[in-house]
C-alpha cells in the first residue's frame, strides 16, 4: 500500500499543477473578458477584414457597402455572462488543485476528503454539461439559439450597420449561412421580406442578389450559423465524446488516488494506535 500511496500522492501533486497552471489561464482570460474586452480583438478578429471574400458591385456600377470589423466585444451577446462563467471555473479548479496538492503533500486527510468530494461534484456536474453540449437538440442549445437570435433581431431593428450584424455577416460570408437562426432573425416574414435580408446571405454572391430589386427568395441562404457550427460540432463528435470520457476518467483517477491515500493515512494511524 505504501508504494501505491506514493506515486498517487506523486500523481495528485503533479496533475493538480498542471490544473493550477489551467485554472491561472482561465481566471486570466474571463479576467480580460470583463474588464478588457477590447484586448481581445486584435488576435481574434486580425484576419476577419483580410478573409472576407471580395462583394462584386451591384448592377448600375454602384459598390455594396464593405464589412467593417468593430474594435470592442462589448456587443457581443453572453460575453459578460462567459467572462463571469471563466472567473468562476478558474476560482474553483484552483482551489481543487491547491486542496489536493496540500492534502497530497501534506498528507492531510480532512483536505483529501474534501478534494474528492469536491471532485465527485465537479465529474458529475462535467458529464451532465457534456452530455447536453453534444446533444445537437439539448436544452443547453436551444437557450443559446434562442438568446442570439432574439440579439440580432434586436440589433438590426436598431442599427443595420451595427458592429454586431457586421460581426454576423462576417461569419455569414464565411460559413456560408444567414443570421444565428436562419434569414427570420432579420425579417419578420421571410416571404414578403427576404429583400431586407443582408447581402451578406446570398448564396452564392449573384447579381440577381446583391441587386435586391432582382432579388429572389431562392438566392437567400437559409441555415443559420449556429447550425452549421452545430454541423460541425456533429461531424467531430467522436473526438469530442473521447475527449470528454478523458478527461471525466483523468479526474476519476484523482479521485481514486485521494482516496487511497486517505485509507492508507487512516490505517498508518491505526497501526501507530
Amino acid at each position: 500500500m505504501g508504494g501505491c500511496t506514493s506515486v498517487g500522492r506523486l500523481v495528485l501533486v503533479i496533475l493538480n499543477i498542471i490544473f493550477l497552471l489551467i485554472s491561472l489561464g482561465l481566471l486570466a482570460v474571463g479576467g480580460i473578458l470583463k474588464y478588457m474586452p477590447g484586448t481581445l480583438m486584435g488576435f481574434l478578429l486580425a484576419g476577419a477584414q483580410s478573409a472576407i471574400p471580395p462583394l462584386p458591385t451591384a448592377s448600375g456600377g454602384s459598390t455594396l457597402p464593405s464589412i467593417m470589423i468593430p474594435d470592442t466585444l462589448s456587443f457581443v451577446p453572453m460575453v459578460d455572462d462567459v467572462a463571469t462563467v471563466l472567473l468562476a471555473l478558474g476560482g474553483v479548479l484552483f482551489c481543487i488543485s491547491f486542496l489536493a496538492c496540500c492534502g497530497a503533500c501534506y498528507k492531510w486527510r480532512p483536505l483529501l476528503i474534501l478534494f474528492a468530494i469536491v471532485m465527485v461534484l465537479l465529474i458529475l456536474g462535467i458529464a451532465v454539461v457534456g452530455a447536453l453540449f453534444l446533444v445537437k437538440d439539448s436544452v443547453l442549445h436551444d437557450t443559446i439559439r434562442s438568446s442570439l437570435a432574439e440579439k440580432t433581431e434586436e440589433e438590426y431593428e436598431k442599427n443595420q450597420n451595427g458592429p454586431f450584424i457586421q460581426i454576423t455577416n462576417v461569419l455569414a460570408l464565411q460559413m456560408k449561412c444567414c443570421g444565428f437562426t436562419g434569414p427570420s432573425d432579420f425579417v419578420k416574414n421571410l416571404t414578403t421580406d427576404f429583400k431586407d435580408v443582408p447581402v451578406a446571405c446570398c448564396e452564392d454572391m449573384k447579381q440577381t442578389c446583391l441587386d435586391t430589386t432582382r432579388r429572389n427568395l431562392t438566392d437567400i441562404e437559409t441555415t443559420g450559423c449556429y447550425d452549421k457550427l452545430q454541423d460541425m460540432i456533429e461531424d467531430s463528435k467522436t473526438y469530442a465524446i473521447v475527449g470528454l470520457v478523458g478527461v471525466l476518467l483523468l479526474l476519476l483517477i484523482e479521485v481514486v488516488f485521494a482516496i487511497v491515500i486517505v485509507v492508507d493515512i487512516g490505517s498508518n494511524k491505526v497501526g501507530q494506535s
